[in-house]
């Protein structure tokens, strides 16, 4: 599957035609454990943070996982790890995105929130998290685009 444009959307208000999630721990995922077992085998798991959204962002029927990581490997100074994966429907899952965004932190401190909206482009739900950036996957890569 080729994707063209996803977008981010990081914003301060949040209106009711979006839909929040809540985060699952990631390490106790066993299908994210086995997508990044090579990962999960290099770094001790103390030393990770994995969180993830279930939704079905291209409404094919599936749950997507939209996955957030923090450990030495996915870290920079634009924060963490931001993936999203899509159900291929046989266990397994695409990743669409690799990009470093900060979250994990402000959401565990309650500063930050994950929605879905019901707007799509190019076929996936927006997703919508606290802040003022909007980020497009675009020739496989992501790009911000400050407001």
């Amino acid at each position: 599957m080729i994707l063209t444009t996803t977008t981010v959307i990081l914003v301060l208000n949040i209106y009711s035609s979006e839909i929040k999630l809540d985060a699952k721990n990631g390490l106790e995922n066993p299908v994210l454990r086995a997508h990044y077992k090579d990962f999960l085998n290099r770094i001790p798991e103390e030393r990770i943070t994995m969180y993830y959204f279930e939704y079905d962002l291209n409404s094919d029927g599936l749950m997507d996982k939209i996955v957030f990581i923090l450990s030495p490997e996915h870290l920079g100074t634009g924060g963490h790890g931001f993936y999203i994966l899509l159900n291929n429907g046989d266990g397994s899952f695409e990743e669409v995105t690799g990009m470093i965004i900060h979250f994990i932190k402000a959401y565990e401190r309650g500063d930050a929130e994950l929605y879905i909206s019901r707007k799509k482009t190019n076929g996936l739900h927006d997703i919508i998290i606290k802040d003022r950036v909007t980020i497009f996957y675009e020739d496989g890569r992501m790009r911000p685009k400050m407001d």
